[in-house]
């Protein structure tokens, strides 16, 4: 077995290069695989088939039909497709760009592979209708533009052959390590700048909860909400004082309407109509008095159902002086303490206190999101930069090289 292995081939020994040559070594790599001589080949060499396209193209334009018996209409057809061909082939011609460096290379090659298959679409109808008539010179065209596009992914296939394109990938972190002291020295700067915001942001909102919690436990506070109950209660207790006047009014609602109709208490009668509480209790010379009285004359004459009159007269009968007076007096003593709760409930500054805290406190908790956001992105920079992490990225890149990068 040894006598064999004496035949096999030896992995090739990596080349040693020192971190502090590594600018040197690029320079040397590049030259070595004359990139400048063949891109400026490939430029004449594509320049050559444009020519030749062109050359063709001129002959297509200039070409007659072998037979010329065919209809006006499909000669208008042909000439129609054979200057759209031409048109299409030459505004493609006009628009190669050459790649400069080598870096361009491979973007300007999937362009070209782009604009070459939109060519493809836009020219395919009349690729065919001109097979059908100038076949030869249609398909000479068509042949030499293959042949721009097979050179151009020559190219790039030699470039990625050789590695070049990963070239500028050492080159771009290389340049990063030059600049990363003096930049994670300023990145560094603004972490501490944001960590710092960041404190104070958190110290005030932490004063902030503290005010609202004081705000929410002072007697200002629980007033507030002890005049809101009271309120919500008064109100318990206008429903209930208000719905046997209600119902009386109701009962007198057919009454009423036909009562009034000439009557002198139009205007009166249509308020209680419309709310007979708030009527009452604005009536504070109790002229209902008197139209009820009058009302419970008409009554007969109203034209009313037996029930219907029965039950007006007894409604009527059940609103004396006395019942009105006790009514509109606890009416509007139970609206007198709903409005003195209101003003004391409206010059309750609590609430809006603990209201503008909040605010303040979300708009706080806000800026403090947005500030670990930017702390998060600014520690994510000052770890890409760390100088220890490029050199390992630049040193796995160059083993395609088979390089061993040393420092």
């Amino acid at each position: 077995m040894g006598f064999f292995n004496f035949f096999k081939k030896k992995d090739i020994e990596p080349k040693i290069v020192y971190f502090k040559n590594l600018d040197k070594w690029l320079d040397s790599y590049m030259e070595s695989k004359n990139i400048t001589k063949k891109l400026s080949e490939f430029e004449k060499g594509v320049k050559v088939k444009v020519e030749e396209v062109k050359s063709v193209l001129v002959k297509l334009e200039e070409a007659s039909l072998l037979n010329d018996n065919i209809p006006e209409r499909v000669r208008h057809i042909m000439d129609g497709n054979r200057k759209n061909y031409i048109q299409k082939i030459t505004q493609f011609l006009e628009d190669i760009k050459f790649p400069e460096s080598h870096s361009e290379i491979k973007p300007l090659s999937e362009r070209l592979s782009e604009k070459i298959d939109k060519l493809s679409e836009e020219t395919q109808k009349s690729f065919f209708v001109l097979k059908e008539f100038l076949e030869t010179e249609a398909a000479a065209v068509a042949m030499k533009v293959k042949d721009i596009e097979n050179m151009t992914i020559k190219l790039r296939q030699d470039i990625e052959d050789e590695n070049l394109d990963k070239t500028d990938e050492v080159l771009e972190l290389k340049v990063q390590f030059d600049n990363s002291e003096h930049a994670l020295e300023d990145f560094k700067k603004v972490q501490e700048e944001k960590k710092l915001e960041l404190t104070e942001l958190k110290n005030k909102e932490s004063k902030i909860k503290e005010k609202i919690d004081k705000l929410r436990n002072s007697s200002s506070f629980k007033e507030y909400y002890d005049a809101k109950d009271k309120i919500d209660k008064t109100q318990n207790k206008m429903k209930k004082a208000s719905q046997e006047i209600i119902e009386h009014f109701s009962t007198l609602e057919k009454a009423l309407k036909k009562y009034k109709r000439g009557s002198l208490s139009e205007s009166l009668i249509d308020k209680y109509l419309e709310n007979s509480v708030k009527a009452l209790m604005d009536d504070t010379e109790l002229k209902v008095l008197e139209m009820l009285f009058k009302l419970k004359k008409a009554v007969p004459k109203l034209e009313l159902k037996d029930k219907k009159e029965e039950k007006t007269l007894q409604a009527i009968n059940d609103m004396t002086k006395d019942y009105l007076i006790k009514k509109q007096s606890a009416l509007n003593e139970i609206e007198a303490e709903k409005k003195d709760l209101k003003r004391k409930l409206l010059s309750n500054t609590s609430l809006m206190s603990v209201s503008e805290q909040e605010s303040w406190l979300e708009n706080n908790q806000e800026n403090i999101s947005i500030k670990n956001k930017e702390l998060e992105e600014i520690e994510h920079k000052i770890e890409r930069t760390n100088p220890k992490l490029i050199k390992q990225q630049i040193r796995d890149l160059l083993k395609d090289f088979n390089v061993e990068l040393k420092f």
